[in-house]
């Protein structure tokens, strides 16, 4: 058995939005006191099709380069990631399953909770973290340099003002 907490993040393709949310979630984690808590990410797109063209947004097109510029002045390396699709496995290993929009998360086929139905107790809307029921919009492969980096800027906002939260679905808070 496994004693160490883990935290999910989930999106489409996992090579931004949740991705960007593991990274800066890991940080977040280690600088408050918790290194121990283990932080990933994983990816729908497999079921809707096919897996993504590229393992990470270091090989996506230059408007890309605002996530990453972000990333890199926060001093996160993403250039080692590489999308990996959520397995049943993962949802039995996670603490917490955090999907960051609600097509993702139940509004869909293959949607998390359609997918892995028994697991709903710990799979969460990312924005839940903050008391909201809004997506992280994917901005796809042609949204500017500017959407990416307000992109980084959402994410990391949520995790910090969402820390408490976070926490607690791990078992890691007080209630």
């Amino acid at each position: 058995m496994h004693l160490q907490k883990l935290i999910l993040f989930v999106c489409r393709g996992n090579i931004h939005r949740s991705v960007v949310a593991e990274l800066l979630a890991r940080k977040l984690l280690v600088a408050n006191g918790h290194p121990d808590v283990e932080v990933g990410s994983r990816g729908l797109q497999w079921y809707m099709g096919e897996p993504p063209r590229h393992p990470n947004l270091m090989h996506y097109p230059s408007a890309w380069e605002g996530s990453r510029e972000a990333l890199a002045e926060r001093e996160v390396d993403v250039s080692r990631h590489i999308a990996r699709r959520l397995e049943l496995e993962d949802m039995e290993r996670a603490d917490a399953v955090i999907v960051m929009d609600q097509e993702l998360l139940r509004d869909s086929p293959t949607s998390v909770l359609n997918l892995f139905p028994s697991y709903g107790e710990k799979t969460h809307l990312f924005s839940e973290l903050i008391d909201k029921i809004q997506d992280v919009e994917d901005r796809g492969e042609y949204a500017s340099t500017s959407e990416y980096r307000a992109a980084v800027e959402e994410i990391e906002s949520t995790l910090v003002s969402g820390l408490p939260r976070l926490l607690l679905w791990v078992g890691e808070g007080v209630p």
